[in-house]
């Protein structure tokens, strides 16, 4: 057998070796693995974001406990996922175990799909569409957005979909009724239809990786067939008798390599050194438009016509940069080809690598690239999704603010100017309520393409949410910004929406903000467009309002009205806690007795105490404190006798606050009354707390209030004494048994003769009437000095000990004493 013959016999032996083949699919294997953990985080970060939505939505309608076990069910899940992509990436020698890794991080996927599963069926709120069709379009969403990147493994992706979605629907069928089941099974199609989705990817993905790696042996094989043949025609000149079977077998390789050439799937293109072009396979004519004999010479540019499919401006020459290179390149980016009619173009990835001949010198290029215009087609339309509304095709609120995000930085390093326009329709709830949110969503369409005609082209409209909109006006003065505005709000005016058988009219109000270099952050500027046209619906709707610094104080009055929702809901989910101050005595009489305030805090939904200067001016603004005195009284009380039952020792007074409202509510007296009956309180260790002004606003309900509890043995203090202009007229008329001197003249005792004057004149006309004393808002020792050189009997502030949860009740009077 001659050399030729011989190397014809291990080329194809080479492409049937078994080995090879298991190699190739072991490859694939560990790429497609690799494409999985190399896009890891980024689906944990949108998982965590995710689960933080779910909270932040469902925090009203689902109880708090499961809310957050299942957070920290699934953030404990996305942390075990995190510490195995960490661990996968620090590895060695993952080829040899790369089923293991698959098989865990398809276990990952799996837990991860339960968790969001659960979400479906235990976050379920029977009395809430919104939150129901949340979460189909939460669950929904994510396993449309899981399928890009687990699609490599689709054991990862079906994994994760059936577990997110089974439960749902399996839910949603088992309800019954007209509805539910029919979405369920929707839902049921939809998960079928994304796993198919997922093996298509998967088939595209697999194939892709293949036909890469074939590709690669394509190549190597290519340029070890030159080499061999170029060897063996110098042979041939050393070898006449052997000259016949050189030929045989020189053209029975060159046969196979033709013919490997023209079945492949991926276009092939060789060149030479200079860059013109020698030959081209059936497929790369299809994809260019060329003959292959028509391109015989011809500069690959002319050929291959490349672009960058982003800027569509012409790439660099393929075969330079190869060369250049030394080795095999794929070309970065994402890379377009020109047919040679220039009637159609498609997306492709293109491998590129050298020819050598025996000695290794370069003697040419070859160009392997296949067509991916699906499956770039498929991301594209899933970026679409996930920047514009399903509703309108509008941009969402999402890609709505990072344009404005941009806006604002232009505004600051290049000094540009732009504005931003927030708009609120008018009486769009009439609809809904007389028509139902079908003939809302159509409204909200139709008004979405008509409202698109009176923005320019360099212009963002967006729904924010709702019914409500936001207009990005690129580079425009605020005169011509007014003016589109005004075209929008005539816009909607002369809009009509007729709906079986009825017209609407709907308004626009509308709150326009200037963009400048001045500007605040994204937050500050969305807050001051909604204050606008918050400010425009006060002043009779249907109008524009230019954003002026001094709306904000408008729009805080309409915060401070949501103050009285979220008091409501805190005292229907029982988040007010009790806290306690002490304080310290300063003279014998004081010793006698330990004197404690009692506090109210209110929690918000992640258990953060809020401070009382936030909710309570709106609590007396709109007449809920007697409800929040209630609430007081009765926690007090229960905590009262749990200490009643368990203390041995003498466990002081505690001071209980009561609002003028309270004084005023002809019921209050009998509750206070029978919460002290009901529970077993002793009177002696109650004092009741009212302030000065609210006492001489309801001078005699307040003194028959305090006759009848004292009757019981309860004890009255008049708090913030000396803030009022008839102090002293009123006191003899109370029969109270302590004054708490207003703050006012505490703070500054030590330094200002007045205040020191004033304190000693209430010290010595409280101990005349037989008055104990406290000094409020005690925050310096040498203050502290002075008050008990003055001889006043408490002192009670920060200075003495801050304010402490109730529970942490300590049965002795505070350590701290005045140290001499």
């Amino acid at each position: 057998m001659t050399r030729a013959t011989e190397l014809s016999a291990t080329t194809i032996t080479k492409t049937r070796d078994p080995d090879r083949i298991a190699d190739r699919a072991r490859n694939v294997i560990v790429e497609q693995v690799g494409l999985l953990y190399s896009q890891a985080t980024s689906g944990l970060i949108v998982t965590l974001l995710c689960s933080i939505l779910v909270v932040a939505v469902l925090w009203d309608v689902v109880a708090h406990e499961l809310l957050l076990g299942w957070f920290s069910f699934i953030a404990f899940i996305t942390l075990g996922r995190y510490l195995l992509v960490r661990k996968y990436r620090r590895a060695t020698g993952v080829v040899e175990d790369i089923k293991r890794w698959r098989a865990l991080f398809v276990l990952g996927a799996a837990a991860a799909g339960v968790a969001w599963g659960l979400a479906g069926t235990v976050f379920f709120s029977e009395d809430s569409v919104f939150h129901q069709v949340f979460l189909a379009f939460l669950l929904g969403g994510i396993v449309a957005g899981a399928a890009p990147y687990l699609a490599s493994v689709i054991s990862a992706y079906i994994a994760f979909s059936f577990p997110t979605l089974l439960p749902f629907a399996v839910l949603l069928i088992a309800k019954g009724g007209n509805v539910y089941p029919f979405i369920g099974i929707m839902v049921l199609v939809f998960a079928s239809a994304m796993v198919a989705t997922g093996k298509a990817m998967h088939a595209t993905i697999t194939r892709s990786l293949q036909l890469r790696f074939e590709n690669l042996e394509s190549i190597d094989q290519i340029s070890n067939a030159k080499i061999d043949v170029e060897r063996t025609n110098a042979e041939l000149q050393a070898e006449i008798e052997e000259h016949k079977q050189a030929q045989i077998a020189l053209h029975r390789e060159k046969e196979l390599a033709q013919l490997r050439l023209e079945s492949i799937g991926d276009g092939v293109i060789t060149t030479h050194l200079d860059g013109t072009v020698e030959y081209l396979n059936p497929v790369a004519e299809q994809l260019t438009g060329w003959l292959d004999a028509d391109t015989r010479g011809q500069p690959l540019s002319n050929v291959l016509k490349l672009i960058d499919e982003t800027t569509r401006q012409a790439l660099p020459d393929p075969v330079r940069l190869c060369l250049n290179e030394g080795a095999s390149m794929r070309l970065p980016g994402h890379t377009l080809l020109i047919h040679r009619n220039e009637d159609r173009e498609c997306s492709i990835e293109v491998t590129v690598g050298p020819i050598r001949d025996r000695d290794l010198q370069d003697v040419g290029t070859v160009l392997v690239f296949h067509d991916v215009t699906e499956m770039r087609g498929v991301a594209k339309k899933m970026s679409y999704q996930a920047s514009h509304d399903a509703l309108t095709g509008l941009i969402n609120r999402h890609e709505f603010e990072l344009r404005l995000t941009e806006a604002l930085e232009s505004a600051r390093n290049d000094d540009r100017q732009h504005a931003m326009c927030y708009l609120d329709l008018d009486q769009f709830k009439i609809v809904n309520d007389m028509c139902g949110h079908v003939a809302g969503d159509e409204l909200l369409r139709q008004l979405a393409a008509q409202l698109q005609t009176g923005v320019r082209e360099t212009d963002s409209l967006g729904r924010l949410g709702g019914d409500e909109f936001g207009v990005l006006l690129q580079g425009c003065p605020m005169d011509k910004a007014k003016a589109i505005a005004e075209g929008l709000r005539q816009i909607v005016r002369d809009f009509r929406f007729a709906w079986q058988e009825r017209v609407f009219e709907v308004g626009a109000s509308i709150g326009l903000v200037p963009i400048t270099s001045e500007s605040g952050s994204l937050t500050e500027v969305l807050s001051a467009a909604d204050s606008a046209c918050y400010v425009a619906k006060g002043h009779g709707r249907d109008r524009i309002h230019v954003y002026q610094p001094d709306d904000t104080m408008l729009a805080g009055r309409h915060g401070e009205r949501q103050w009285v929702s979220r008091i409501g809901e805190a005292l229907e989910e029982n988040r007010f806690v009790l806290y306690q101050q002490k304080a310290m005595p300063l003279s014998d009489k004081a010793e006698r007795r330990a004197y404690s305030e009692i506090l109210i805090r209110m929690l918000d939904k992640n258990s953060e105490p809020i401070s009382t200067a936030a909710f309570l001016p709106a609590a007396h603004r709109y007449n809920l404190m007697p409800t929040i005195d209630r609430w007081v009284l009765r926690a007090f009380c229960a905590f009262m006798r749990g200490v009643q039952g368990s203390s041995q020792t003498d466990i002081g007074l505690y001071a209980i606050n009561l609002s003028g409202q309270s004084l005023s509510d002809e019921r209050f007296l009998d509750f206070v009354v029978d919460q002290l009956r009901q529970n077993s309180i002793a009177p002696e260790n109650i004092c009741f707390e009212i302030s000065e002004t609210a006492a001489i606003a309801n001078l005699t309900r307040a003194m028959r209030f305090i006759s009848v509890l004292k009757d019981m043995g309860c004890f009255f203090a008049l708090d913030d004494f000396g803030s009022g202009l008839s102090s002293f007229a009123y006191l003899k008329n109370l029969q109270v048994d302590f004054l708490k001197i207003d703050g006012s003249f505490i703070k500054d005792t030590a330094n200002e003769p007045v205040d020191y004057a004033m304190v000693e004149i209430i010290n010595q006309i409280g101990h005349v009437m037989n008055i104990l004393t406290i000094a409020e808002a005690v925050e310096q020792k040498s203050v502290l000095v002075k008050l008990k050189e003055l001889g006043v009997d408490y002192a009670q502030g920060f200075e003495i000990m801050e304010p402490t949860p109730l529970n942490e009740y300590i049965e002795v009077v505070p350590k701290k004493r005045l140290s001499n």
